[in-house]
């Protein structure tokens, strides 16, 4: 299992499309702030910007582009095995295939980690510039919500490896990723609970449950996104591995 994860590391690494889809994620972030204070000049408006709390920032390591950006490096890693053919190479040499996606999964949390790290630079580096930050007593807390926020982005992540390793639908993870990052899957869950309302004649918010949409929260409730997290996880990981283990590799 260690080398398995060596070499998913190896490619996490060499896997260009994930290396553009960070350095995009820091870029944007650095140019938030200085794009807003542009607007800001155009518009005339003069009111003065105090400086940032850096516990705001933590608590928001992902901009709906970040987190685009995260779900698409990540399903392009998830899919190299199969582009390469390297997945009918390593398959046979482990005692179950599924292995193959319990190394991925813990693989995730380097892109995820990583990503936030880079919005938060990024962030950090634009507000000192423009506006200036201050360090404020409510970073230790901030910090539990940036762990919240990593759990939840990985809880996303996990719901990807299953479509885009285990079921090989690159094209769904790649609009799943899209819908996810910016928000449009809400859109989705909207019209999941109409119809639940209209068979049961209950009313039933499926986008306050999901990790997706607790992630896009600005203070999302710890128990609510700990439980949301942790069932995401358990079942879409566990549909990852009966899948590998069901399928064969081609």
């Amino acid at each position: 299992m260690s080398d398995l994860l060596r070499m998913d590391c190896f490619c996490l690494r060499r896997k260009r499309s994930v290396m553009v889809c960070l350095i995009l994620a820091f870029v944007f972030a650095l140019v938030e702030t200085p794009l807003a204070t542009l607007f800001r000049w155009l518009l005339h408006v003069d009111e003065r910007i105090p400086p940032t709390p850096v516990s705001e920032i933590l608590k928001n390591p992902y901009s709906s582009i970040s987190r685009m950006l995260l779900f698409l490096g990540v399903s392009g890693f998830y899919f190299a095995d199969q582009e390469g053919g390297f997945i009918k190479t390593i398959a046979g040499q482990f005692p179950r295939r599924s292995y193959i996606a319990v190394s991925k999964f813990f693989v995730t949390a380097l892109p995820v980690a990583v990503f936030a790290l880079a919005g938060i630079l990024g962030d950090l580096i634009g507000r000192s510039v423009f506006y200036g930050v201050v360090f404020d007593a409510e970073i230790p807390a901030a910090l539990g919500k940036l762990l919240l926020k990593l759990l939840l982005a990985h809880a996303v992540c996990t719901i990807l490896l299953m479509v885009v390793s285990a079921l090989r639908l690159k094209a769904l993870g790649i609009t799943l990723s899209v819908l996810f990052g910016l928000g449009f899957s809400g859109m989705i869950y909207d019209l999941i609970s109409l119809v639940f309302y209209q068979l049961f004649k209950k009313h039933f918010e499926l986008g306050d449950y999901m990790p997706d949409q607790i992630l896009a929260a600005d203070d999302p409730k710890t128990v609510l996104a700990l439980v949301s997290a942790g069932v995401t996880i358990a079942l879409f990981l566990y549909l990852s591995v009966w899948l590998y283990n069901r399928r064969d590799v081609r």
